[in-house]
C-alpha cells in the first residue's frame, strides 16, 4: 500500500513539469514611434481625410502595413468598431518615407497597404487616406492599430505595431440673420443720420416778380436691398384754391417773371441753392440732376440707387418765380417722398 501512493504521487510532479515546458514564449513587435493621425473633418459621421505619420523603428524588410480601426489601443483586446465607421471605399492619395503601396484589402473597419517586401531605414513615414466616414452619434474616441508586416497580405507576426488616437465631436453650430435694411428720412436739416432730422415746414416768404424764391429741404437713405432703391416725388404744384403756379413739367432754367414751379438735387448758382449729393451711392435721376434746370412731375423718381448703398444726404433745391398776371393768394404745396427698395 506505501509504495503505490508513492508512485501516484510521482506521476503527479512527472506531468506538472512536462506543463510548464510546453508554455508557449510569447516575442512583442517593435513599437512604432513618434506615432501622429490628423484629420481633416472631426464631425460624426462626417466624410474626412486621416494622415497618419510615424517612424519605423529600425531597420528590417516591410511588405504591408494594416491600419485597424478599434474602440481600444490594446492589441490584446478585441477589436470593436467604433460606431458606424467606415474606412471601405477609401482611397490612399499620398505616402512618403516607405512608398510603392497600395491598398489590397479593406472592409468597414480595416485598410491593408501592400508592396513587394522591401528593406527599411529607421524614418518617418507618411500615409494619407481619403473618403473615410467618421464614426456615428454620440462623439466619441477611438484608435487605429498600425501593424507592420514582412509578408505583402498582412499574414504573420507584426514586425512593429502601435495605436493612434483620434475623436469625432458634436459642430457648433453658428446661425444668424441679416434683415433687411431700409433707412429713410426727410427733413428741412439732417446733420447726422436719420435721428437728427428735424423741420417739414418750407417757408418760400413773399413772392416776387423781380426775385426768384428758393428753398431747400433733405433726404437720407440708406440699404442693404440687392436692387437697390428709387425715391420719387407725388403731390402737386403751389395753389391758392383754383388758382396755380405752373409747375416746369421738363427741365427749365428759372426764369424771372414767369410762373414756374420746380425743383433739383444738385447745387445750383441760378439762384445759388442746394447742393450736390454726400457720400452713398444714391445719385439723381437724369431730370432731376443738372444744376439751374428745374422741373416737377408728380410721381417722377428723383433719385436711386442700383444696388445696396451706405448712407447718402440728399439736398432737395425748390424754386418759384411769379408772373405780373398772378393772382393774389397763399400758395402751399404738400411733396410726399416715397423710398420704395427691391430686396
Amino acid at each position: 500500500m506505501h509504495k503505490l501512493k508513492f508512485v501516484l504521487i510521482g506521476s503527479m510532479l512527472a506531468l506538472f513539469v512536462n506543463l510548464i515546458l510546453v508554455s508557449p514564449i510569447t516575442i512583442q513587435a517593435a513599437e512604432l514611434n513618434d506615432r501622429s493621425l490628423a484629420i481633416s473633418n472631426s464631425a460624426v459621421s462626417g466624410t474626412s481625410i486621416y494622415n497618419f505619420t510615424f517612424t519605423l523603428p529600425n531597420n528590417t524588410s516591410i511588405g504591408s502595413i494594416g491600419f485597424l480601426f478599434c474602440t481600444e489601443p490594446l492589441a490584446v483586446e478585441i477589436c470593436i468598431t467604433p460606431t458606424n465607421i467606415d474606412v471601405s471605399h477609401a482611397m490612399l492619395i499620398s505616402q512618403s518615407g516607405e512608398t510603392g503601396f497600395a491598398i489590397t484589402e479593406q472592409d468597414a473597419n480595416m485598410i491593408l497597404i501592400s508592396r513587394p517586401p522591401a528593406g527599411t531605414h529607421a524614418e518617418q513615414v507618411q500615409y494619407v487616406f481619403s473618403n473615410i466616414t467618421n464614426p456615428s452619434y454620440p462623439p466619441q474616441t477611438f484608435f487605429v492599430r498600425i501593424s507592420t508586416y514582412t509578408s505583402d497580405d498582412g499574414t504573420g507576426s507584426a514586425v512593429n505595431y502601435g495605436a493612434v488616437a483620434t475623436s469625432t465631436a458634436t459642430g457648433v453650430y453658428i446661425n444668424t440673420q441679416v434683415p433687411p435694411i431700409l433707412d429713410f428720412c426727410v427733413g428741412l436739416v439732417i446733420t447726422g443720420n436719420c435721428s437728427t432730422a428735424t423741420g417739414y415746414f418750407v417757408q418760400f416768404g413773399d413772392f416776387s416778380t423781380l426775385r426768384t424764391a428758393s428753398a431747400t429741404s433733405m433726404m437720407e437713405v440708406g440699404t442693404n436691398a440687392k436692387s437697390g432703391i428709387i425715391i420719387t416725388v407725388n403731390g402737386t404744384t403751389m395753389t391758392s384754391g383754383n388758382y396755380i403756379i405752373n409747375n416746369l413739367t421738363a427741365q427749365t432754367p428759372s426764369t424771372i417773371g414767369t410762373s414756374q414751379f420746380g425743383l433739383n438735387l444738385r447745387a445750383n448758382t441760378n439762384p445759388i441753392v442746394g447742393s450736390d449729393p454726400i457720400a452713398g451711392s444714391t445719385i439723381p435721376t437724369a431730370a432731376y440732376d443738372v444744376p439751374n434746370q428745374y422741373q416737377f412731375n408728380s410721381g417722377d423718381v428723383v433719385a436711386y440707387a442700383p444696388g445696396p448703398t451706405n448712407l447718402t444726404k440728399l439736398t432737395v433745391s425748390y424754386i418759384v418765380n411769379i408772373s405780373t398776371s398772378q393772382t393774389v393768394g397763399i400758395y402751399d404745396s404738400t411733396l410726399t417722398y416715397i423710398c420704395t427698395a427691391s430686396f
